[in-house]
């Protein structure tokens, strides 16, 4: 059971995480932060349950083109919500 130790830390690792990513988007309305837990959860994942860095060196090119585009996603995602404004509609009357 040599295996388990690290994988529990891991584990934990990822429940803090994500009681900080709640923490932050429900009590803190930042929900913005919520791509950093992200990118930090997968990071973990990456190197505790794949264990990439015990793999050959193109399995290390395929981890770090795969958080490479982990990384692109998210920024995409996180245009629409950082680049919306807030408009003001006003109705008048009978909306048709």
């Amino acid at each position: 059971m040599s295996g388990w130790p690290p994988l529990l830390v891991a584990w934990i690792g990822l429940l803090v995480l994500l009681a900080l990513e709640l923490g932050s988007a429900l009590l803190l309305h930042l929900p913005a932060t919520a791509s950093l837990f992200g990118m930090a959860q997968a990071a973990i994942v990456v190197i505790a349950f794949m264990r990439i860095r015990r793999g050959s060196p193109l399995m290390h090119i395929f981890g770090a083109a795969g958080l490479f585009w982990l990384i692109v996603l998210l920024a995409l995602g996180n245009l629409d919500p950082l680049t919306r404004t807030d408009l003001i509609v006003q109705t008048t009357g009978n909306p048709r």
